[in-house]
């Protein structure tokens, strides 16, 4: 029998924009369970709110509203979200929880939520995209830094699988949705505050790395 979980996925990517990694993953994800695919913050006047949205079974995108003019999950964005995923938890409570990353800029939202266990589902080289905020390596490294005591190097690619490595991962192949469900299930009832459990890479063959 499979672990009961909640999916809660944080995405530098709308759900609406082209239909790639993250959609694939986690729609077939939500056959089984729940997913909430948090988008970055889009400008509004008025109180932070969530816009909700349902675009298949089992799947709500939660794009957050507020009037802070910095982009993406920045650390202006931070006081305006507490209250939004404070009320996301509040939902979520009595549930075990995975926290899904697509940015490590969205750590601090992901903690949160007192996840039972964290994916860093790397696809893209953040750090190497024009205007990408100087904190993301720090976060990346504070995301990695949960698998053991000290903060590793951040890296991507071949590079993360390293670090992943030297951080006590192992290795192994998640080439379709069913693979990468397996090894979250095997990890989701850990309980909260065990660490990183999983890291899967961008490139191709999605090395999954795992404890």
């Amino acid at each position: 029998m499979q672990p009961q979980y909640s999916i809660v996925a944080f995405s530098h990517l709308r759900w609406n924009f082209v239909y790639q990694r993250p959609q694939h993953l986690l729609s077939r994800l939500a056959a089984r369970r729940p997913v909430f695919f948090v988008e970055e913050p889009e400008l509004d006047v008025g109180p932070a709110r969530w816009e909700r949205s349902n675009p298949q079974l089992n799947v709500t995108v939660l794009r957050p509203r507020t009037s802070v003019e910095a982009s993406g999950f920045h650390a202006d964005q931070l006081p305006p979200l507490a209250p939004l995923i404070a009320e996301l938890a509040a939902d979520l409570e009595g549930r075990t929880v995975v926290g899904w990353l697509y940015t490590p800029m969205a750590l601090p939202l992901a903690e949160a939520l007192g996840p039972d266990a964290i994916v860093y589902d790397c696809m893209d080289e953040l750090s190497a995209f024009q205007g990408a905020p100087p904190e993301l390596l720090e976060r990346e490294r504070q995301l990695l830094g949960r698998a053991r005591s000290g903060n590793p190097e951040a890296g991507h690619g071949r590079a993360l699988r390293e670090r992943a490595g030297a951080s006590g991962f192992g290795l192994g192949a998640a080439d379709e949705a069913g693979d990468a469900d397996g090894l979250v299930d095997g990890h989701a009832g850990r309980g909260a505050g065990e660490g990183l459990d999983l890291v899967l890479d961008r490139e191709v063959g999605q090395v999954v790395g795992h404890r």
